[in-house]
C-alpha cells in the first residue's frame, strides 16, 4: 500500500475492495476478516501517515434485527453473520485510525453490467419464463453509477469532504419481489413474478 501511495501520489483514495461472498463467508471467516478488517486497517493507517483522505465503502449488513424504518448513522449495529461482522470491523478500524475521510454505507447495489440482482433477474426471467422472489426482505435498490457520481463528488472536495459515517441511498423502499417486478416491467418482459417468503430460499447467512 505504501509503495502504491508513493508511486501514484493520489489526492484521495476510494476503497471499493471487499470480500463480498455473503454466504461463503460463514465458512471462510478468517479470509473475510483479513480482507474486510485487516485490509482496511492497513489502508487507513497508510493513508493517515501520507495525509491522504480515504473513502471506504461499507454495507447495511452491519445492522441486524431493526425496525422497518430509515436508519441513521448512529443506530446500533448488530450484524447477523460473518460478512456483516467483518465489514463492521472494517468500519471500526477506519474510525479508530484517525484518517481523514468517510465510511459510506450502501445497500442493494445494482447495475446493467456485472453480477448483481438486476442482471440475475433478467437472466433467470429469460431462461425460465417465470420468477419466484422473496417478499419479506425490505431495502432500497441503489444504482451503482449514481453511487459512483456521489463518491466522485465527495472525492473532488479533497480535505473538505464529509467526514465520519455516512449513508447513501435513493428515496423510497421496496422488497426484492417489488424490485424484481419493476425490473421485469421495465425490460418489457411478460414474465410472472411470484412472491414467496425467505424460507423458500434457505441461505447460510441470515439477511438483515
Amino acid at each position: 500500500i505504501q509503495e502504491a501511495l508513493s508511486r501514484h501520489t493520489p489526492d484521495v483514495v476510494v476503497n471499493a475492495a471487499a470480500y463480498t461472498a455473503v454466504d461463503q463467508a460463514e465458512s471462510e471467516q478468517e479470509r473475510a476478516f483479513a480482507v474486510n478488517g485487516a485490509g482496511v486497517k492497513h489502508l487507513a493507517e497508510a493513508c493517515r501517515l501520507n495525509q491522504v483522505p480515504l473513502i471506504h465503502l461499507s454495507t447495511d449488513y452491519v445492522f441486524g434485527e431493526v425496525e422497518r424504518v430509515p436508519l441513521g448513522t448512529s443506530e446500533p449495529t448488530g450484524p447477523l453473520g460473518v460478512y456483516g461482522a467483518s465489514k463492521l470491523r472494517g468500519e471500526e478500524v477506519f474510525l479508530a485510525s484517525g484518517v481523514r475521510g468517510a465510511v459510506v454505507r450502501v445497500a442493494w447495489l445494482y447495475d446493467v453490467r456485472g453480477s448483481n440482482f438486476l442482471t440475475t433477474m433478467l437472466r433467470l426471467a429469460n431462461q425460465h419464463g417465470r420468477l419466484k422472489v422473496v417478499n419479506d426482505q425490505h431495502g432500497v435498490p441503489t444504482s451503482a453509477p449514481a453511487l459512483a457520481e456521489a463518491l466522485l463528488d465527495m472525492a473532488e472536495r479533497g480535505q473538505g469532504m464529509p467526514q465520519g459515517m455516512r449513508h447513501y441511498a435513493h428515496a423510497g423502499h421496496t422488497t426484492w419481489h417489488g424490485f424484481a417486478s419493476a425490473i421485469v416491467g421495465h425490460a418489457g418482459l411478460d414474465v410472472p413474478v411470484e412472491a414467496v417468503t425467505s424460507d423458500a430460499f434457505p441461505t447460510a447467512a441470515t439477511r438483515p
